[in-house]
């Protein structure tokens, strides 16, 4: 199939539409990536997407639609570049709200873009669970009064150990034993933990939960 999509015989046309998305993803030339563009099937369509090569007005055209930026905002293949203009093409709520939670829990989020939707207050006890967060939001939603926020701190992958350790004194059960659970959480932490930690108990017996 590959030799084919390189061959001059190649066609968005085609009836296997396999190829033609294929070549949605992957064509430099300009003629081609246009035909894609005005393919009947929203696979051809949506595929463009996907390829660093597809000219801004179009992906500007396509993260405007709801049903592209739904599939590509939770993706791991697009560039950050798309998942900008997705957010940027977003407005309001409602039939936008799944393209929101997909954008704040992708770890392919660009940090401003996770930072636009904290500031926005948008799914932030997801954005926080993102291990892409910036640093200074995780710092900030560890002070929150909000203890779903702090123990979304304690459950993001990439806390570091500072506020692990300053989270281990949170008067809130979950919060701790989410700091129980974390891998960054050093042993004596633990063993401050455990009388009241049944995780905290069992990693120090060498049983992990990650």
């Amino acid at each position: 199939m590959k030799r084919y999509i390189r061959s001059a015989v190649a066609s968005p046309q085609d009836d296997d539409l396999s190829t033609r998305r294929e070549l949605a993803r992957t064509t430099r030339r300009p003629e081609l990536l246009q035909q894609c563009f005005d393919d009947e099937h929203y696979l051809v369509q949506g595929a463009l997407l996907y390829n660093p090569n597809t000219p801004d007005y179009m992906l500007d055209k396509l993260c405007s639609n709801t049903f592209f930026a739904s599939q590509a905002s939770c993706s791991s293949r697009v560039s950050p570049e798309v998942l900008r203009k997705i957010l940027s093409h977003a407005r309001g709520s409602g039939e936008w709200d799944g393209v929101y939670e997909n954008l704040a829990g992708n770890p392919k989020s660009p940090e401003d873009v996770l930072r636009k939707l904290w500031d926005r207050c948008i799914y932030r006890s997801v954005i926080i669970r993102n291990p892409s967060v910036p640093l200074n939001i995780l710092k900030q939603a560890a002070k929150s009064d909000d203890s779903y926020l702090r123990q979304g701190v304690a459950e993001n992958a990439n806390c570091p150990t500072d506020i692990l350790v300053r989270l281990a004194k949170d008067p809130n059960k979950d919060v701790k034993e989410a700091v129980s659970a974390h891998k960054n959480t050093p042993e004596v932490i633990l063993q401050e933990l455990a009388p009241e930690s049944y995780i905290a108990r069992c990693r120090l017996n060498g049983v992990e939960f990650w």
